[in-house]
């Protein structure tokens, strides 16, 4: 484990356009998006325009050029949020963290150009009691 600085921006949407439109004024260059009718992938910042027949934007997991995570979560019908996950250098203000990367398996859907698992990157807090507690997972793209 190694350890990282950890800045979150959470931004809360009201609907499924306005998180799109969130989306990719942050320029995200590969990753994975969830509709109501369809779930797809994109890499080398070739995000689809979505088409009508999808519905709306449920969820999705991004990073962009500068190595930020994007994530877009569904809380309810109408209430969406994105959270904006970036590393940081340890003592620069933000909260320290233990680090490690994870890569799981991804389903038929998001195998792309020989890639097959997603891979994140999570943070983990000490605590005393339990020892190492997880905080959060940053998506990092994808991997062979």
């Amino acid at each position: 484990m190694e350890p990282a600085g950890l800045r979150l921006e959470t931004r809360h949407l009201d609907t499924p356009e306005a998180a799109w439109t969130e989306l990719m004024a942050c320029r995200p260059v590969e990753g994975w998006l969830q509709f109501q009718s369809k779930t797809l992938v994109f890499v080398d910042g070739q995000l689809p325009e979505p088409e009508s027949d999808w519905g709306w934007l449920l969820d999705a997991e991004a990073c962009d050029g500068a190595g930020r995570s994007l994530s877009v979560r569904t809380l309810s019908p109408g209430s969406l949020r994105l959270v904006l996950a970036e590393r940081q250098t340890v003592g620069t203000g933000e909260p320290d963290y233990l680090t490690d990367e994870v890569r799981h398996w991804a389903t038929g859907k998001v195998k792309v150009l020989g890639k097959a698992r997603l891979r994140y990157l999570r943070y983990w807090r000490r605590d005393d009691l339990d020892g190492v507690l997880p905080v959060f997972a940053a998506f990092q793209g994808f991997a062979e």
